[in-house]
């Protein structure tokens, strides 16, 4: 599976990338529209995972689903953010409260999966 985190941070992205290199999952990373642009355009990503703690971030959610439809986004912010988030009700998303707990983020990752290889299996 190819995942692409969304964030500000290069800290985060480092734990993050650490904590999931035990898998078989590629790890793209980016910190900025124009990387997140350009990751989206060079590589086929099956889940993107965006932190949510600006109006810029929500942007990306919003360039996401008005060019990748079908790409699957996993949503982390804090309830303060609510009311961006909302701005963008049309986009598809899940979303997962912060602060960020990396069993947690594993286990949104895995759920995807397993909707994805059930829809798969369903659509056959």
């Amino acid at each position: 599976m190819n995942l692409l985190f969304i964030h500000h941070d290069p800290e985060i992205q480092s734990e993050i990338d650490d904590f999931l290199q035990t898998n078989k999952d590629n790890c793209f990373f980016s910190h900025n529209t124009e990387s997140t642009i350009r990751i989206l355009n060079d590589h086929p990503i099956d889940l993107a995972v965006l932190i949510i703690n600006h109006m810029r971030d929500a942007a990306v959610l919003k360039y996401i689903n008005d060019n990748y439809k079908e790409l699957e986004v996993l949503l982390m912010a804090s309830e303060e953010y609510d009311e961006i988030i909302s701005l963008f009700s049309e986009c598809q998303y899940k979303t997962v409260r912060m602060p960020l707990k990396l069993k947690d983020l594993r286990i949104n990752i895995d759920r995807v999966v397993e909707e994805r290889t059930n829809n798969a299996t369903y659509n056959q």
